[in-house]
């Protein structure tokens, strides 16, 4: 296991295990996150009073694979089920395709800053904080179903868990069935249960959060504090308790160690180790149970940004040598700019009506017509302008532009009315959109039940 950390003089990575540095890369990293099975995606400061630049870069092998200057100074970003978030300081929320690199959507997401974001190991829901203190949840495919025109609505939003700006949020494994944390300088703690969008409480630890991870069986809550400790908040009873008031059911420990904030924390892969990382310039890794310090690694960097990445290759260490294969996954032609053509609606020849009632068997049908019926159409369309020319006869006829694509956009410049196609268009994702929210309530209710027996 490798431990990258980020600081204001580059990235610094380091073995878990001997403490020994192995690979540096300079430049002012502001936000990283893992990417792929080798790469780190990081948010490098823009100098000469320029943006920032993402870039893209191997920490086994040390070699820059991507950098493009951007429109935007981020102060967060996230990687996670093929897709790249970053939030920005204007409120905005910027989403990638990890695959081919194309910006799929900008939308708002809160009225200040964007401070932290949190995709779900399956990239079906992100989770954001920003600022003004609210954390919301957003479902990834109403975020890409949205038009040029239209406003994002989150799924859920909590705006009452923190009074103070939130600074970090973390979700469980299980994705939309598990748990969220989330952190702010108010020193509360907010605890969520995503499925349904219910508040399970919270309880304020003595002293500001910067950094938050929770385990994998959703017991325990690590947050690593601004006055320099580590602490750990049982979360046992917050499942069978959803009162708000019930602060005093959390149990949490008080453990120090570090001088200064507390700036990133994490779990190793057996979740038998805790690791942090602080502006002090050290890395501590303890024992879980007994949070006693078992190593102690040193920086001469002032560290704000902690992942711990597992290395792959060493699991062949026993059975043979590992692959040589050159293949890079990661976004190797990041795009800076959002174009309509990135993501477009498809043609859909008939959606049929949302069943009123709530079972399996019939939503399924429903989205199997839905599939069914989606056919690209291959034929160009035309569209109808306003300017218009005059024939040799004196009469005015309309000019028309023969576009050159595939699919007809929502928003055409140029045209103030919508046609009669784009009405259809518009009416065909309204019922797209309902139809999904249905199926993700329905899926998730079958699942906390199943759990719950």
């Amino acid at each position: 296991q490798v431990l990258v950390t980020g600081s204001k003089n580059g990235i610094e990575v380091f073995d878990a295990y001997s403490g020994k540095l192995v690979r540096m890369l300079e430049g002012g990293v502001k936000a990283a996150a893992a990417l792929g099975e080798a790469q780190v995606v990081a948010v490098i400061e823009g100098k000469n009073g320029r943006k920032d630049d993402i870039q893209i870069w191997s920490w086994r092998d040390g070699k820059s694979l991507m950098k493009m200057p951007m429109k935007s100074s981020f102060r967060c970003i996230s990687a996670r089920g093929g897709y790249l978030v970053a939030g920005d300081g204007q409120g905005r929320v910027h989403v990638w395709d990890a695959s081919s690199g194309w910006l799929l959507k900008i939308f708002h997401a809160h009225y200040k800053a964007v401070t932290t974001v949190e995709l779900s190991e399956c990239g079906s829901l992100i989770l954001t904080g920003g600022a003004d203190a609210v954390v919301s949840c957003w479902l990834v495919t109403d975020i890409l179903a949205l038009g040029t025109s239209e406003t994002a609505e989150p799924l859920y939003t909590f705006p009452e868990l923190h009074s103070l700006p939130i600074t970090c949020i973390s979700l469980g494994l299980s994705g939309a069935p598990s748990l969220a944390v989330s952190g702010s300088l108010d020193g509360v703690l907010g605890v969520i249960k995503v499925a349904n969008g219910e508040r399970l409480g919270g309880t304020h630890i003595g002293s500001a959060i910067m950094s938050i991870c929770i385990d994998s069986l959703e017991r325990v809550a690590i947050c690593g504090c601004r006055d320099g400790s580590v602490r750990k908040v049982s979360l046992q009873r917050s499942q069978n308790n959803s009162d708000s008031s019930s602060s005093s059911k959390y149990s949490v420990e008080e453990f120090k160690g570090h001088q200064k904030e507390v700036s990133g924390i994490a779990l190793t892969f057996e979740e038998s180790q805790i690791v942090s990382s602080s502006l002090d310039g050290k890395i501590l890794i303890r024992d879980f149970d007994t949070m006693h310090i078992l190593k102690t690694i040193e920086s001469r960097n002032i560290l704000h940004t902690l992942i711990l990445k597992l290395d792959e290759r060493t699991l062949h260490a026993n059975v043979g040598p590992p692959p040589t294969s050159t293949h890079t996954t990661g976004l190797m032609g990041l795009k800076r700019d959002y174009h309509p053509e990135h993501l477009l609606p498809p043609v859909v020849k008939s959606v049929p009506t949302i069943p009123a009632n709530d079972s399996m068997q019939s939503i399924a049908t429903m989205f199997k017509t839905i599939g069914e019926n989606v056919r690209p159409s291959k034929k160009r369309r035309t569209l109808e302008t306003k300017e218009s020319v005059v024939n040799n006869e004196g009469k005015t006829e309309v000019d028309r532009d023969l576009m050159d694509m595939d699919f007809l956009p929502l928003d055409v410049k140029g045209n103030s009315d919508d046609t009669k196609e784009t009405k259809e268009i518009k009416q065909e994702l309204t019922h797209w959109k309902e139809a999904s929210r249905e199926l993700y309530k329905l899926c998730t209710s079958k699942i906390l039940e199943k759990l719950q027996d």
